[in-house]
């Protein structure tokens, strides 16, 4: 959202006589409160000064005047210069902000407190394009609370965690900064494809609430806030953001566990592919449908150990073979994208990333296969509270993606479907992916952001 600049010049009328009798004047004022009462009349003041789109000089010095005289007062109660650190920021005064905020870290016992000084000291050096100092203070605002690091990080500031090889850090910032975004849309929007289970994932947890609830319309949501995490913590390809929007009961609500897949894009028969059938066969039967030789078909896999047997079949055919390190997303969908001619992708990866892929290759008239893995009985128990009845069922498009959706990926690093974030003194600039299942259509859409 694009936020009100102040410009005020601060060549003060004042001379020193005046200012010192003004100071004196707050001073009394101030000096005849209670502490309490001083916090109040404080933040009653910030509040007047924040909702004011113009202020005078004359103004400025009047309140700035009230701040200095009850840390004169109290020039060891942490409050005092939190509360004047934010009437800095009002003004863009982010130096004097930062040194306020600094003393109200050092001077504070409270942990509760100290969060909120932390990732305020950290999002006003963000403004000043100071990252690493950002990155510092929301790093010791996610030692004393790690559910809430500063949801005033956004996409810009993921931005500059690529390559610092932080993958927490990294992975934070995108999920803060997309469930701060969700948080000011006007529905009710609840995550069914998420970050886990809510006692694994402190925010973006399947079942969370989002949303202000104003306007009474209802969505489900299936996300990944980003998907390659350890891509853009080491600076490497084809890191995205996604997130897909539909009805209540849209998606699938698969639990996050690993899921067997098998995608191909459009102009196969109906039901082409099926998870019990050997891979030995599928080659086969894809090489006669897309009338090419075996040695030419194009087998996209998720470099892993537990995919060693399918690398060694499809060594034993001549297939091609196109390795990624993560990310499969990407994966699934790029069969049904022609530029890429990849013909096949097959892998067990994440649940959550499969109905994401789902509901692309939804619209692009793809298809996929798959099933659900559990690796124990905590896994299984908490599918079957979930809803899943069948825990071998296996799934189709059809039974990911029940109704018309909106996907979208945006690209954080440079891929092979969409380009990074690129970041200069003005402004960032983003490249993504639209697809809407009811249209049918995908779109590559760039678009440029002030700083």
């Amino acid at each position: 959202m694009k936020k009100l600049i102040i410009l005020i010049s601060f060549l003060f009328v004042y001379t020193a006589k005046a200012q010192e009798s003004n100071f004196e004047k707050n001073l009394e004022k101030i000096s005849n409160m209670s502490q309490d009462e001083q916090l109040s009349f404080l933040e009653s003041n910030l509040e007047v000064i924040r909702s004011k789109n113009h202020f005078s000089s004359i103004e400025y010095q009047e309140s700035l005047e009230l701040y200095n005289a009850a840390i004169s007062i109290n020039s060891n109660n942490e409050l005092m210069y939190a509360f004047r650190a934010n009437f800095f920021l009002k003004f863009r005064e982010f130096d004097k902000a930062i040194k306020d905020f600094s003393k109200a870290i050092k001077l504070s016992k409270n942990d509760t407190l100290k969060l909120k000084f932390y990732t305020s000291k950290g999002a006003t050096k963000w403004k000043k394009r100071d990252f690493k100092g950002a990155y510092k203070d929301l790093i010791n605002a996610y030692k004393i609370d790690s559910t809430n690091v500063g949801t005033l990080v956004n996409l810009g500031a993921v931005s500059d965690e690529i390559g610092k090889k932080d993958e927490t850090s990294v992975d934070r910032a995108a999920v803060c900064s997309m469930r701060e975004e969700l948080n000011k849309l006007d529905f009710n929007g609840t995550i069914v494809i998420g970050e886990g289970e809510r006692d694994k994932a402190p925010m973006l947890y399947i079942g969370e609430k989002v949303g202000t609830g104003e306007s009474g319309l209802n969505f489900d949501i299936a996300l990944d806030p980003l998907e390659g995490t350890k891509i853009t913590a080491n600076n490497q390809k084809n890191a995205l953001t996604v997130i897909a929007l539909g009805n209540k009961n849209s998606f699938l609500n698969a639990p996050d566990v690993y899921m067997e897949k098998l995608a191909v894009g459009q102009g196969l028969p109906k039901n082409f592919l099926d998870l019990d059938t050997p891979l030995e066969t599928t080659i086969e039967k894809l090489a006669e449908y897309r009338k090419k030789k075996i040695s030419d078909i194009v087998i996209c896999v998720l470099n892993r150990p537990r995919h060693n047997s399918i690398l060694k079949i499809i060594k034993k055919k001549k297939c091609k073979k196109f390795l990624i390190s993560d990310g499969d997303i990407f994966g699934a969908i790029s069969t049904a994208i022609k530029k890429f001619n990849i013909d096949l992708y097959i892998g067990t990866g994440g649940a959550p990333e499969g109905v994401l892929a789902a509901s692309i290759l939804k619209s692009l008239e793809g298809q996929m296969h798959c099933r659900l893995v559990f690796k124990d009985k905590i896994q299984k128990k908490r599918a079957l509270k979930m809803g899943i009845k069948n825990l071998k069922k296996k799934y189709q498009i059809k039974d990911l993606i029940k109704s018309d959706a909106i996907f979208v990926a945006t690209g954080v690093t440079n891929g092979y479907l969409l380009n990074g974030i690129k970041k200069n003194k003005k402004k960032f600039t983003t490249h993504s992916l639209i697809v809407t299942t009811k249209l049918k259509k995908i779109k590559f859409v760039k678009s440029e952001f002030k700083i």
